[in-house]
């Protein structure tokens, strides 16, 4: 699966790119809205798309950081990984 730009416009909401020109992350499209929230729009690949119609979970993993560390104002999640699982149990 991959992150792709979202599809959708909404007021109140800009187009961003997290991680853009930082080789560590791979780039992550989004809509961020002034109320804090973000919208992050997925795309599957065929097999991802098969395992999803059989019933297979979506897991996502968010890594959460108590503080923008150049703002000093609460974060609340950095989006890190989203995978389709079998597993039921972690």
């Amino acid at each position: 699966m991959e992150a792709v730009p979202p599809f959708v416009e909404y007021q109140n909401s800009r187009a961003v790119v997290f991680g853009e020109n930082q080789p560590e992350y791979t780039p992550l499209p989004a809509l961020e809205f002034t109320d804090g929230k973000v919208l992050i729009e997925w795309t599957f690949t065929k097999e991802e798309r098969e395992a999803i119609a059989r019933g297979e979970n979506l897991r996502h993993y968010i890594w959460r950081r108590p503080t923008c560390p150049q703002c000093g104002q609460p974060r609340y999640f950095d989006p890190v990984l989203l995978e389709v699982t079998s597993d039921q149990h972690g």
